[in-house]
């Protein structure tokens, strides 16, 4: 979830656009704060479409993509301009995803207007133990499913509430049978391991993210709004 943001500690990692590459036009002088083991953040790189298709250019690393993020101290992740994820992946203390954060990643990434590069903080949850709450939809009505879709707002999957979008959805693979009532909308809470695995149809993106080997705990959630 996201938290107001906090002074940098000194076990806290500040990671940036530049931290795997320097910038042609960076001063050679710059100063860094390196006494308390933090390492200055810098603003976001924008790489020119010449720079992403070309990994030897001038410019910045074309691995180098988004904007800077900080790993603290307790393992979890600020990400700038978007908020923090709290949690440092482990299946003790997972990463609890935010929605706000997780659909930041539209403004760096979206494969139709050319963007086709992953930010660097978003794969670095890929792999990890996670846990979101949120709005939940069956493919089918039945007894008991083993998959599902987690969404930040509530849709029936034809006409009512909000359909989402690949950045504020997560396709969820449930680790064994449940049980899920009589209706294909719920709410709840759903933790796995996270994956990023983009899928794209012509250039579209349909779906970004998945919970694998995962664990859903029914909860009171938001009501779909009436007709």
């Amino acid at each position: 979830m996201i938290g107001d943001a906090e002074e940098e500690l000194p076990g806290d990692e500040v990671v940036s656009a530049a931290m795997t590459g320097t910038p042609a036009d960076a001063p050679l002088d710059a100063p860094a704060d390196t006494a308390d083991g933090v390492v200055d953040t810098v603003p976001e790189q924008v790489l020119t479409d010449a720079e992403r298709a070309d990994p030897g250019s001038s410019g910045p690393d074309a691995g180098t993509v988004g904007p800077a993020y900080t790993v603290r101290g307790d393992g979890s992740v600020e990400v700038e301009g978007a908020g923090i994820i709290i949690g440092d992946g482990s299946p003790q203390s997972p990463f609890v995803l935010d929605w706000q954060v997780m659909r930041s990643v539209a403004r760096d990434y979206n494969p139709k207007q050319g963007q086709e590069q992953l930010p660097d903080w978003v794969m670095r949850l890929d792999g990890k133990s996670v846990r979101v709450e949120g709005n939940t939809l069956l493919p089918v009505v039945a007894s008991a499913v083993d998959e599902m879709l987690v969404m930040q707002n509530p849709w029936d999957g034809c006409c009512i509430g909000i359909p989402p979008t690949p950045y504020d959805a997560i396709e969820v693979k449930l680790a064994e049978l449940t049980r899920m009532g009589n209706t294909v909308t719920g709410y709840g809470m759903v933790e796995g391991t996270f994956k990023v695995d983009p899928y794209i149809v012509q250039g579209w993106l349909l779906g970004l993210y998945l919970i694998e080997d995962a664990s859903f705990e029914s909860a009171a959630g938001m009501d779909l709004p009436g007709l």
